[in-house]
């Protein structure tokens, strides 16, 4: 029979059949960790006073001194340093791929617009109400970066990709930790900020193409 451990249960811990039925025990002769809940296994509701496990499959035996509940945490605690290990995978596949994708943006820089020079003095101060969240490797704000170059719109940019005041703003004042995003202040002061690597081109061209 499979059973269900509740572990919201405030009192003793209980087994749910899945036919609906239950029954009060300390702990089992058999556990399952899978998606963060734990399955346990027996064939009556007369369990030995420990309990073994691995993740996402029953065991046998019973390990003197495991409970259900310790057998819970670290399931959790398996669960952190997988977590763990995907987020320094990533960091590092961004530390050695970081300078090609930087070296094939500056390759591949395009031609800035030429404008009058008051006509682009007239862009510079417009840009100055403009400041990009992004992050340096990030292909979304390579596209951005692009952009402004094209245009020649000397856009204020800030890195947001490591913990600091600048990422807190991002999060706090524009809702999400996402870049890129633009944020655009109005001449009263008030400020939007613009997430999407799409919207924020086609605001740019929007505002600047024919200036």
């Amino acid at each position: 029979m499979f059973w269900m451990y509740s572990m919201t249960e405030k009192s003793s811990p209980r087994l749910r059949f899945c036919g609906g039925s239950s029954a009060s025990i300390s702990s089992a002769s058999k556990v399952a960790i899978s998606d963060g809940s734990v399955t346990l296994i027996g064939l009556s509701t007369s369990f030995p006073s420990s309990v073994t496990f691995r993740r996402g499959k029953p065991l046998g035996a019973a390990e003197p001194g495991l409970t259900a509940r310790r057998a819970a945490t670290l399931a959790f605690r398996l669960t952190l340093t997988m977590k763990t290990f995907i987020r320094f995978f990533f960091r590092t596949l961004r530390v050695v791929l970081g300078p090609v994708v930087l070296l094939k943006e500056r390759l591949t820089q395009p031609k800035g617009l030429v404008r009058p020079l008051a006509a682009q003095e007239s862009v510079d101060q417009q840009c100055k109400n403009l400041v990009l969240y992004q992050y340096k490797t990030c292909p979304f704000c390579i596209k951005v970066r692009q952009e402004m170059r094209r245009l020649s719109l000397n856009i204020q940019r800030i890195d947001a990709q490591h913990e600091g005041p600048d990422r807190a703003a991002l999060l706090q004042r524009g809702g999400q930790a996402k870049v890129p995003c633009l944020k655009i202040t109005d001449q009263a002061g008030s400020s939007q900020w613009l997430y999407d690597s799409d919207k924020i081109v086609a605001y740019l061209r929007s505002r600047f193409s024919a200036a």
